[in-house]
């Protein structure tokens, strides 16, 4: 681990801040770039002020779920390090406030999804290596067969526990989300069948939905009490929140598809 990647003019330069900020400045140009391609008449300080309302509503949602949800009484003794945030509230606020934002301007929310699609992937996928820095969001013990795939947390105190990288498990998975958007993209281009608005950002949030619901039960930090569906179905919040996820991918689809 290396919580603190390198020092400027005599400054700490955490890693996980670090990454953090990478990740916003990555998607907010990537985030632009999309929209002016698929919504041409709008400006770029329109644009700006979106992906603003989004990203403070990352911020706050993020730790409005750490606190509420997660409670930073029931982190390990010492952790977190830095002010205790959480993806799954950002993922909530960050959509409610760009919604907000782009309705303000009158452009269509499937428009701002599509376009915000690849660039949020690809914000997760540099933060988690943040995160992965910083002993953040460990996983399990691996089993003695993939022995090859642990990584020791060393600020765990656990005795030098084998542990699976979860948070680079996800910046792999956000990774090939991105490449198989392209490839939709790609192939109906190819077949002169533009996509409808609202597809992608529709299946995104499928992939995604799924990717963070299996990962979950890799992780080995604390996530918050979970649900009780039922004595055999027992989810973490952010299980719950992904299963919601997948739910609302699923009849974005649906909707298109009566729509046509």
């Amino acid at each position: 681990m290396r919580p603190l990647l390198f020092h400027f003019l005599g400054i700490p330069v955490p890693a996980w801040h670090f990454f953090f900020a990478v990740a916003a400045l990555a998607a907010f140009f990537l985030f632009r770039s999309a929209m002016c391609k698929s919504h041409s008449g709008i400006s770029k300080k329109s644009l700006s002020v979106i992906f603003s309302a989004g990203y403070f509503g990352v911020i706050v949602g993020a730790m409005v779920w750490s606190k509420v949800i997660e409670g930073s009484g029931l982190y390990p003794a010492g952790l977190p390090a830095h002010f205790a945030m959480s993806s799954s509230g950002g993922i909530i606020g960050g959509a409610i406030c760009a919604s907000i934002a782009a309705s303000f301007f009158r452009i269509p929310i499937a428009i701002v999804g599509d376009a915000a699609a690849a660039p949020v992937l690809l914000a997760f996928a540099i933060g988690r290596i943040g995160c992965f820095l910083n002993g953040d969001d460990y996983g399990v013990a691996v089993l003695p067969d993939l022995r090859w795939l642990g990584v020791i947390f060393p600020n765990l105190h656990d005795g030098g526990v084998l542990r699976h990288p979860v948070q680079l498990y996800e910046s792999a998975g956000c990774l090939v989300g991105i490449v198989l958007s392209l490839a939709v993209r790609s192939k109906a281009t190819l077949r002169g069948q533009p996509l409808e608005a609202g597809v992608i950002g529709s299946l995104t949030l499928i992939w995604y939905a799924t990717l963070r619901f299996m990962l979950e039960d890799l992780r080995d930090d604390w996530r918050g009490l979970p649900a009780h569906f039922s004595e055999v179905f027992l989810f973490s919040p952010p299980q719950v929140l992904a299963l919601a996820m997948f739910a609302l991918g699923i009849f974005f689809l649906l909707r298109l598809k009566v729509n046509e």
